[in-house]
């Protein structure tokens, strides 16, 4: 965020699509096709790895969960899927539906119940 104020201010940017133009240059600076993008879940011998995902409604999150888990698969990897999210309406079928769709076991509750 600094970075994009300063370039921001050096280059005298005020108007808001030259902004969005700059801010989209510099995130896909940071997310290059460069980088690793491998999923490093470390643990210690005997006990599971755990994601736990948390953001913004409307974000995404269980879908990346769903996309998450099918890449966990095809590396070989056993996954389950637990929904919390039980306060939004159709939140634990959404992930269910992904736990079909990739042949992974999805916990859950009864909507409005605590996870």
């Amino acid at each position: 965020v600094e970075k994009l104020r300063s370039e921001l201010a050096i280059d005298g940017i005020s108007d808001p699509a030259h902004a969005r133009e700059v801010l989209h240059h510099e995130l896909v600076e940071l997310v290059g096709s460069d980088m690793d993008r491998s999923i490093n879940l470390d643990r210690l011998e005997g006990k599971p790895a755990v994601v736990l995902m948390v953001g913004v409604n409307g974000t995404g999150k269980t879908t990346t969960c769903g996309k998450l888990a099918r890449v966990l698969v095809a590396e070989g990897k056993t996954v389950l899927l637990g929904a919390a999210d039980t306060f939004r309406a159709a939140a634990g079928e959404q992930l269910e539906t992904w736990g079909e769709r990739v042949g992974v076991r999805t916990v859950r509750k009864d909507a409005g119940a605590d996870p």
